[in-house]
């Protein structure tokens, strides 16, 4: 599959804030699982071990993926818990985007202010879901004041593209639109939406949506706006990192299939009927079985 067509985020927010659930509705609306699993009955995909299905609650960092209008969205969906910290930071590394997830009632939780700095330093752009929107006593407008004052101002609600508001962060995040703006003249639909594409991949605005993932509320909207704004493989920022044999000089590689190989272990998990497995996100050029590639860490030659 194209590199342009496909998208990777990983799920963050506090415990309980329903990032399994929605993970769940987003492969049962992709058809990509043919029946919806629920928490409280251990039957989700992203909770499989014993101890998951015990607590009710994420312990290990899953990885899912399902189709949708032609593009292959990747999702890695991790424990809210501080417990489990570990799972999120790795996570983290090995992705492009991140979908933060807060519940209408709670809204923003100190587990929620973790990870936004978390993503701050990755600098990764991301979408803002107000998820359980079903749930009694649920005010979306105060959810959306409480995400602007705790995590950005730059978070917008992009309900409509028609928005004056919107559409003046949209003008205010590129020189070339906000010189149109200011001359009166109207922005076309085409420049809203690319200019919001490349605002939010340059972290300078962060669309919020609203939903239910447990009544499959919003879903299709989401997904809409994971393909539309979420970035690429192809479009992310070059990855920062030092040359094996000269690790004093620092290099920058580009995301690119024809680049030299280059891969970042993120997980390894001990599988008692596979054995050991190791997940990588490959940022640059292509891995093939039986070749081989350097072991920066082990300064070695190793077989995949």
């Amino acid at each position: 599959m194209d590199p342009k067509d496909k998208r990777n985020f990983i799920l963050l927010g506090h415990a309980q804030s329903g990032k399994t659930t929605l993970s769940e509705s987003l492969l049962y609306f992709c058809r990509a699982t043919n029946r919806r699993g629920t928490v409280s009955e251990g039957t989700t995909v992203s909770d499989y071990s014993f101890d998951e299905i015990e607590r009710k609650s994420s312990v290990n960092a899953s990885l899912l993926y399902c189709d949708y209008k032609g593009v292959r969205i990747q999702i890695i969906d991790v424990p809210g818990y501080a417990d489990f910290f570990g799972e999120t930071i790795s996570g983290i590394r090995a992705v492009d985007a991140a979908i933060v997830v807060v519940d209408v009632v709670a809204g923003v939780e100190v587990g929620t202010e973790n990870v936004w700095g978390i993503l701050e330093e990755a600098h990764l752009p991301c979408i803002i879901f107000i998820n359980k929107l079903d749930k009694e006593g649920a005010n979306v407008f105060d959810a959306i004041k409480d995400i602007k004052e705790r995590l950005s101002k730059k978070a917008s609600l992009i309900d409509s593209l028609d928005d004056p508001v919107l559409v003046e962060a949209i003008a205010e995040s590129d020189d070339k639109l906000l010189e149109k703006y200011l001359e009166g003249a109207k922005l076309s639909a085409d420049e809203i939406r690319q200019g919001l594409t490349q605002a939010v991949i340059k972290r300078k605005i962060f669309p919020i949506l609203s939903g239910s993932a447990l009544a499959d509320k919003g879903i299709s909207e989401l997904l809409d706006a994971v393909i539309q704004y979420l970035p690429s493989p192809l479009q992310r920022s070059a990855i920062q990192c030092s040359d094996p044999l000269k690790p004093e000089e620092k290099k920058e590689i580009q995301p690119s299939e024809e680049g030299p190989f280059c891969a970042f272990v993120f997980k390894s998990i001990s599988d008692p009927y596979v054995g050991q497995l190791t997940l990588l996100r490959v940022f640059s050029g292509a891995l093939l079985s039986n070749t081989s590639f350097y072991n920066v860490n082990k300064k070695t030659k190793e077989r995949i």
